[in-house]
């Protein structure tokens, strides 16, 4: 379900709204109703272009998205003893029954038009991911031994699903 707000202000200038709800399920092997990948819930955007004198413009894109699904784990070691550590173990927890983080993001566009007889140039700058936002995209583990030969475990969170970059360009229209 998706719900679109949009308003022009100003000297031609637009913002945009939007809003969607989108439920994502599926029953796991056990019959039970579980999220499916990528399962987000609600997303929120806010698109800001404003018209600048002399064929400028600047245009603002924000995203809000809630945390996707993911499947938790457990990690141990199995061994005779503490010292003689010889495999680990690695166990699911049900499946899609976690959840990431909420994120958001922020993208910055100026863009500068020349229009001739019969064609149009334009000059931009993007930068996407504005302020850089580590947003974290997934967890996982690495198995590690040291000096001795103990084993050990160490989680992380994937982070940065896009990180910031400038993107800028020319664009010719006929």
């Amino acid at each position: 379900m998706e719900f679109t707000w949009r308003q022009k202000y100003g000297k031609n200038n637009i913002v945009t709204v939007s809003y969607v709800y989108a439920k994502n399920t599926i029953r796991n092997a056990l019959g039970e109703e579980t999220y499916r990948d990528f399962d987000r819930r609600h997303t929120i955007t806010l698109n800001d272009i404003q018209n600048l004198p002399r064929n400028w413009s600047v245009g603002f894109l924000w995203m809000f998205h809630t945390g996707e699904p993911y499947t938790p784990y457990n990690i141990s070691f199995i061994g005779k003893n503490d010292e003689d550590q010889e495999m680990f173990f690695y166990q699911t927890k049900t499946e899609n029954s976690g959840r990431l983080s909420n994120y958001s993001t922020l993208d910055f566009r100026l863009e500068k038009t020349w229009n001739f007889k019969k064609f149009r140039v334009n000059i931009y700058l993007n930068i996407v991911n504005l302020f850089n936002s580590r947003n974290i995209t997934g967890y996982g583990w690495s198995a590690w031994q040291d000096v001795t030969g103990k084993w050990y475990v160490s989680e992380y969170q994937n982070s940065l699903n896009i990180p910031r970059f400038i993107s800028p360009g020319i664009s010719l229209t006929f």
